[in-house]
């Protein structure tokens, strides 16, 4: 039976005995003196990328990430900490026993029909068949290594909140670009997610932190983590995102806004196709004030999917990273502690050019980068302008009026945190 997660299941979950992070640098992050000060790790080693790099359906992304990232030499100005793996016990946080044990099983041998015997292609389609009930298959095929992929993504994830935990500076940031997959069910892979380590990293927030804000500014509504906490009033999910018929996951309206006790602490802000950084920057930072007002969090998780950018394959938004980087310096200015992740982003290059931007001007608060792009081992792969900016799309106008955006956001103001202690 599927989970629901409330404020009380954050309590009752395993303690982990694991709290020593493995740092492979000695530098961290201080871009400024006194209560400004910021401490930024970003968790990363060899193995973790090469696990990321099994996904079926963006087999290249994490290397590129990891390598652009390293061209530019950001990594000497982060704290860089090797994730642990997370245990079955701590993935049943969240997931059901039933659904884990299945991916600990493995995939069944992809053998052609030609060279197997009945029984195997009997067995085989038994397989298929199981693996069909648990969601993996479409866009979340099975793959080898998929237990250990899941293992990985969740234990990085855990790795970053454990350092929010464990910090006593007032303004630390974990980040794990290779998180944030928030359509995770409890007892099934959805929507490119195999795990939901987004809830898993809340529920190992809330160990030490009293009150959660989630926000997700990914092109697609972060349904599985929203299921997960609308009973709850100790996390409130803050979710910008496409909404239109017959679009993906068809969740997220303006008036679901949480259920019982957790009514008001979750806020929707469907938008429509075209939506351009200014919009983007604007209604999030109003929604990240009026939560941090009302809500008054004490840790930020912030899902930062880039499948809104202008060269995303959804083709939706006319977003550049000038306005993700806008939109998280939003988040950032509550100078909370915060786990920043990734999420979708299905063009791989656009994706490293605009974490390795986010990362330098919006965490980091560095110089601007270089407009062209280092040489490194995978330069080919930005051609043919070999250039970090994107920019946005003339033939793309917004569908989204300030009229709208502004009476979503007065209905908002109207109902949201409205109980908040």
């Amino acid at each position: 039976m599927a989970k629901r997660v409330a404020d009380d299941d954050a309590a009752a979950c395993t303690e982990t005995n694991n709290k020593r992070i493995r740092s492979e640098s000695e530098t961290s992050a201080a871009t400024a003196a006194g209560s400004d000060r910021r401490s930024v790790a970003l968790v990363h080693s060899g193995a973790y990328i090469r696990a990321c790099s099994r996904l079926p359906r963006m087999p290249e992304r994490a290397i590129l990430i990891a390598t652009l990232m390293e061209a530019y030499g950001l990594h000497k100005h982060l704290q860089i900490v090797s994730p642990r793996l997370a245990t079955a016990d701590e993935l049943m946080m969240f997931h059901t026993r039933e659904y884990i044990e299945f991916l600990e099983q493995g995939c069944p041998e992809q053998d052609s029909d030609e060279e197997s015997s009945d029984d195997e292609r009997n067995d085989r389609k038994i397989g298929e068949t199981r693996a069909q009930r648990f969601g993996l298959e479409l866009d979340c095929p099975p793959f080898a290594g998929i237990y250990e992929y899941a293992q990985a993504v969740a234990g990085a994830t855990l790795t970053a909140a454990e350092l929010l935990m464990d910090s006593n500076e007032a303004h630390t940031i974990a980040i794990n670009w290779h998180g944030g997959w928030h359509h995770g069910r409890p007892d099934c892979a959805a929507g490119f997610c195999y795990v939901n380590d987004a809830v898993l990293g809340i529920l190992a927030l809330r160990r030490r932190f009293d009150r959660v804000l989630y926000v997700d500014i990914d092109l697609h509504h972060g349904d599985g983590v929203e299921r997960a906490f609308e009973h709850s009033d100790r996390v409130a999910c803050v979710s910008l995102h496409k909404h239109a018929p017959g679009f993906y996951p068809g969740t997220g309206v303006l008036s679901d806004t949480g259920r019982g006790r957790g009514k008001g602490y979750t806020v929707n802000f469907p938008v429509a196709d075209g939506l351009t950084d200014s919009q983007l920057a604007h209604i999030v930072q109003a929604l990240v004030e009026l939560a941090h007002e009302r809500f008054q969090p004490n840790v930020i998780v912030l899902q930062c999917g880039v499948d809104t950018l202008v060269t995303d394959p959804y083709a939706a938004f006319n977003v550049t990273p000038v306005g993700v980087e806008q939109a998280v310096q939003s988040v950032l200015a509550c100078k909370l502690p915060t786990l920043v992740l990734g999420g979708g982003g299905y063009h791989s290059p656009s994706v490293a050019k605009c974490f390795t931007s986010v990362t330098a001007h919006a965490i980091l608060e560095l110089e601007p980068l270089a407009r062209s792009i280092p040489e490194h081992d995978f330069f080919e792969q930005y051609s043919p302008d070999y250039g970090l900016r994107i920019s946005p799309s003339p033939s793309r106008p917004t569908l989204n009026t300030d009229a709208a955006i502004a009476a979503q956001l007065a209905t908002i103001r109207g109902a949201a945190f409205q109980t908040a202690q």
